[in-house]
């Protein structure tokens, strides 16, 4: 539990992992839950809204709605690895995963949710 967070590769894991689990067997994956974003009102929650809700928007209208959004949310939380440990940021740390898709990830690796 709590590894996939830091796997580039999904597809890679999930294979890994049903080779190694026995027919029947059960295995615990938790993730990151990308929908908690819009609740937590901080760096995340803009993320989420300009890179994911309006993902194929155009920059102008992306434009005005960060203009509108990060003045009202904590862009300084939560801190990132540069912040914490003067090393240079990693995407990796801080993946998230969509509830919806987590079953299509699953099943194209032969694994029941």
């Amino acid at each position: 539990m709590g590894v996939i967070t830091h796997i580039e590769n999904d597809d890679l894991f999930m294979k890994n992992i049903s080779l190694l689990v026995r027919p029947g067997g059960v295995v615990l994956i938790g993730f990151r839950n990308k929908l908690f974003s819009l609740f937590t009102y901080n760096r995340y929650t803009a993320d989420f809204i300009l890179n994911d809700l309006l993902k194929n928007v155009n920059k102008e209208v992306k434009k005005v709605v960060a203009q509108e959004i990060e003045p009202k949310l904590r862009m300084d939380l939560s801190p990132t690895i540069e912040e914490n440990r003067g090393e240079k940021y990693s995407q990796i740390v801080s993946r998230f995963h969509n509830p919806f898709e987590v079953s299509d990830l699953f099943e194209r690796n032969g694994l029941i949710l």
